[in-house]
């Protein structure tokens, strides 16, 4: 099996019959289905009965937020990459899954673009072609086109005790401390419906505080300063990272040292010494 799909969700007959209906379309058949409902009251579990065929795990119970959910989904895994999928959630077309497994070469971490839309436009978030600290210091890979090796997040499950930023932490801990591999699938793979997604003021807050604390918790002061571009010069030389041709990179980089190496030590190295 190579995909594990994991569909979690609660009260969401619409958004549960879009996403297991675009599911079961994939001209692809190399995946498993796990659904993790927490414990709907409305017609969700219906709905989802009306796909048990095609589903390999069926949970409904109550669970303590939605990395508690994520979990359960995973140790159920069986396939070498998961994908949350989750309702409300869709691929973009009957044909990206197999597109997606033509591409599964043995990196960790795989992430195509993601089409958001609403009642009055679409637009598409395209995944990087690199991951770099600069990158995961501000954005994130979007879950529903991310395919993640099964075997990371059975070794370490997300962080229950985060409310909305674990799966970025699990991508900060993976690719930045332990040096996972990336590799860009340059098509869309799924749409997301962006109505009811919150941007208040609150929840905005809590994101920062979590972030913050998660960056504290794996990295020196020093460095979180520079992730977050504390300072211009900071900012200037992640910048100058995300370059994707060396020779630029290097003499951005150049550039910005030279802006802070004091005069004398300049003449010091370079006028001879005395």
């Amino acid at each position: 099996m190579t995909v594990s799909i994991i569909t979690i969700g609660l009260n969401n007959e619409y958004g549960y019959r879009m996403t297991l209906s675009s599911i079961i379309k994939q001209t692809c058949k190399d995946y498993e289905l796990i659904v993790v409902d927490g414990g709907s009251t409305d017609g969700s579990l219906e709905i989802i009965q009306s796909f048990s065929s095609y589903i390999s795990h069926l949970i409904s119970e109550k669970d303590r937020g939605i990395y508690h959910a994520m979990n359960k989904g995973i140790k159920c895994a069986s396939g070498k990459y998961c994908l949350f999928l989750n309702s409300g959630d869709t691929f973009h077309d009957a044909d990206v899954l197999g597109r997606v497994c033509d591409n599964l070469s043995g990196a960790d971490f795989y992430s195509g673009h993601l089409q958001r839309f609403n009642k009055r436009k679409c637009w598409i978030n395209y995944s990087p072609k690199r991951v770099t600290a600069y990158f995961l210091a501000q954005k994130a890979l979007y879950h529903p086109s991310t395919f993640i090796r099964t075997q990371l997040l059975k070794e370490r499950p997300y962080n229950e005790e985060l409310k909305i930023v674990a799966d970025w932490e699990e991508m900060v801990y993976e690719l930045l401390l332990r040096n996972r591999t990336y590799k860009q699938l340059d098509f869309i793979v799924s749409d997301f419906n962006t109505e009811g997604v919150s941007s208040n003021a609150g929840y905005q807050e809590l994101q920062n505080k979590e972030r913050s604390q998660v960056l504290h918790a794996l990295f020196t002061p020093l460095v979180v300063d520079a992730l977050l571009g504390a300072s211009k010069f900071e900012q200037r030389i992640l910048y100058a990272l995300t370059k994707e041709k060396k020779w630029k990179r290097d003499l951005k980089m150049l550039r910005n040292l030279l802006k802070v190496i004091p005069v004398d030590f300049f003449h010091y190295i370079f006028g001879g010494r005395k």
